[in-house]
């Protein structure tokens, strides 16, 4: 009895924390509706070279289109080299000069050196940028192999700094900073710049430094993106990176989807200064048009998606050059997509501007989240308790012993994952036997009133034990790290697939002879150890193997990309779902999940009479005749664990679901309400079509 006290007294406690951490989170998710439009200046620079369309014109046409803000990458040598700011010369090229025009060129003169060969100049009649220049290389490659050649005697002002023992290529892949007179010609439009920064092998503390030190005015930069597989300063100087982007104030886009390493130090004490970027990349873009022709709409409604469904501010818009016939038709279409994005964006509630990053969460969210803990790791013990009786002692051991490990790591990232597998892994099997077990008082009148109402209230206890358990997770996932996915919850392949195992081996040891008073059971060993010693036969090989093959697809597909299982027709059910009904629900809930729980609970309803009847005196072959008597389905007494374990599909789905913590609350509660009432409609005609099949081959 005092058990029961606690676990009443700790579940009320958990109910109501979630109630308020999911207000608190609620709240700051509302909050933050401002999103950025960005595009890259190289793609624009690019577009309007090749039609021959002034730059200038088309920034100003972007920013009335939607554009806030203009990506900029890095300027290295060869860029500079490419707008005829500078040129290289190698040591070959000197020394057969030489014999072209023997030192009557002063200029030539100065560059002779001793192994030549070895040498690279680099000339340029800008001395503020050949400054410049000098003072990052000196950083990046040390003194050794920079020096300045002086020289008054050229036909006009020049400055040459060589390099020793490098290559033209090496050295012209070298990052110079960013350009001043780029950025202020950006903001003179009401623009803002984007800086695109790239990992290299000539990084150290100073380089990083003096990187940064390249822009003047801070104010007129937006965000700092980290591009490639790693964060600059990767592996040695990642605190370097984060020192200076704490130093300038600035915003850190992280672009969704792209592993970067590194990530997680950079960003560790950073998170009130992350927003999320979606991009679809260049590649994707070739790849989507060599795959079918590039259909716009879609692109559109990507990032619409990313923004509504996944917590992303900041959009950062490659442009796919569009073909075109004409300059005026090129450059239209490039706006018109813009267009289309920010309608895209307004018609789902959300404004265009600067982004901002997420409010931070109130620091009372950590202790009001206490009472989730305890109740997750209280459902360890609710398992073993399924196999053998559990004495009061060890029970108040593990409960003190869970207060512990909560005192001491509540705060931990590590432990908050653990948790939230244990939860994610014993949810739909509480669900489960919460929803179908019942007082043995009550079997008889369930069976007798066993239709198809009965079975989808049943499915709604099943499925509302469930969400509320998603609830418990998003609740304890509900930091600002983990809703902008720097960290995320661990194991979700692993929480997909071992609660439909778990789940076969509870319903193989169900037996409802061990119902107690307060509705429990008993797990019977002796029950599974039957099932797996039965004589395997082909089907069961057969049945076997295309369940292993759908568990794959199903995991397979249980990201957030296009992967190879995704059939062209399922992307336009996709699209028709989202389209009405705002936030689409999973496919796997609605059609496969929910569906066939309901019709297993029905069969479990109607089909288990002759088993009640061996469990209990005082029921005759006349009742049970008289129960079977009304319908029949022809179906074994057992069947019904089989399409209850297929239905756990649709429970697992949920549950998965409020893992993603960047999804937003709102967003996972209306996609799972979305799945269930459909799912309760295909279910109900999925059971009205066994039974009408049934009666058919009956009569026949």
């Amino acid at each position: 009895m005092m058990k029961k006290k606690i676990l009443i007294v700790v579940l009320c406690l958990s109910i109501v924390s979630s109630i308020l951490v999911s207000i608190i989170r609620w709240r700051v998710e509302v909050d933050n509706r401002r999103v950025e439009m960005a595009c890259d200046y190289s793609e624009l620079s690019e577009l309007c070279l090749q039609w021959g369309y002034d730059i200038d014109a088309f920034l100003w046409e972007l920013k009335e289109a939607g554009i806030n803000s203009i990506v900029i990458e890095e300027e290295t040598l060869e860029t500079l080299s490419s707008e005829g700011r500078l040129t290289f010369i190698t040591g070959e090229e000197v020394k057969k000069s030489q014999y072209l025009a023997p030192v009557q060129s002063l200029f030539l003169k100065d560059l002779i050196k001793q192994d030549i060969e070895k040498y690279t100049f680099i000339v340029t009649s800008d001395f503020a940028l050949g400054e410049k220049i000098e003072r990052i290389l000196v950083e990046k490659l040390g003194k050794k192999k920079v020096n300045r050649i002086e020289g008054d005697s050229y036909e006009r002002p020049l400055m040459v700094l060589s390099v020793y023992g490098m290559e033209e290529g090496e050295i012209s892949r070298i990052g110079i900073g960013f350009l001043t007179e780029k950025i202020e010609r950006i903001t003179s439009y009401g623009l803002k710049s984007i800086l695109l920064l790239t990992n290299g092998p000539f990084i150290s503390e100073a380089s990083i430094q003096t990187l940064f030190s390249t822009v003047n005015d801070w104010r007129n930069i937006s965000a700092v993106i980290f591009s490639g597989d790693s964060i600059l300063g990767y592996p040695g100087f990642l605190d370097s990176v984060r020192r200076q982007l704490d130093i300038a104030g600035v915003k850190l886009g992280i672009v969704e989807f792209l592993n970067q390493d590194g990530l997680g130090e950079v960003t560790k004490n950073l998170y009130q200064k992350i927003v999320r970027v979606h991009s679809i990349s260049p590649e994707e873009v070739v790849a989507i048009k060599q795959s079918g022709g590039l259909d716009v709409s879609r692109l559109i409604t990507r990032f619409q998606r990313a923004v509504k469904e996944r917590n992303v501010r900041l959009l950062y818009i490659h442009l796919p050059f569009i073909s075109g016939s004409s300059e005026n038709l090129q450059i239209q279409s490039h706006l018109d997509y813009i267009r289309g994005i920010k309608a895209a964006i307004l018609g789902s509630n959300f404004k265009i501007g600067f982004s901002q990053p997420f409010k931070p969460l109130p620091a009372s969210l950590n202790l009001i989240r206490l009472p989730i803990f305890l109740v997750i790791l209280i459902l360890p013990l609710w398992l073993i308790s399924l196999y053998r009786s559990v004495s009061l002692s060890f029970y108040y051991f593990y409960l003190f012993a869970s207060l512990a490990l909560i005192l001491f790591f509540w705060q931990e990232r590590l432990f908050i994952q653990i948790v939230a597998l244990i939860a994610a892994l014993s949810f739909p099997l509480l669900a489960l036997t919460f929803g179908l077990l019942l007082p043995e008082s009550l079997i008889l009148r369930t069976r007798r009133e066993g239709n198809i109402s009965r079975a989808v209230w049943l499915f709604l206890k099943v499925t509302i034990t469930t969400i509320f358990g998603g609830l418990l997770i998003a609740c304890l996932l509900s930091r600002l790290d983990f809703m902008l996915k720097v960290h995320q919850f661990r194991g979700v392949k692993a929480s997909f697939i071992l609660p439909l195992i778990m789940g076969l081996f509870l319903l193989s040891g169900w037996r409802e002879q061990s119902l107690k008073e307060k509705g429990l059971i008993r797990f019977y060993v002796g029950k599974v150890s039957e099932f797996l010693s039965r004589k395997v036969e082909f089907r069961h090989l057969l049945i076997l193997s295309i369940l292993a093959l759908g568990g794959i697809v199903l995991l397979l597909r249980s990201g957030n990309y296009p992967g190879p299982f995704l059939w062209e027709i399922e992307s336009r059910a996709r699209e028709i779902l989202e389209k009405l009904l705002i936030v689409r629900p999973r496919i796997k809930e609605f059609f496969i999940g929910h569906p066939l729980m309901i019709l297993g609970i029905y069969l479990y309803l109607k089909g288990g009479s002759r088993t009640l009847s061996r469990s209990r005196p005082g029921i005759g072959t006349g009742q049970v005749a008289q129960l079977g008597k009304k319908e029949n389905l022809g179906l074994k007494t057992k069947s019904w664990q089989l399409f209850v374990i297929l239905g756990l599909i649709g429970q697992v789905s949920i549950i998965n679901s409020f893992c993603h913590a960047h999804t937003p609350l709102v967003i996972s509660l209306t996609r799972t309400i979305n799945g269930v009432w459909l799912g309760i409609i295909i279910g109900i005609l999925l059971v009205s079509i066994v039974r009408r099949s049934t009666r058919e081959r009956l009569r026949n």
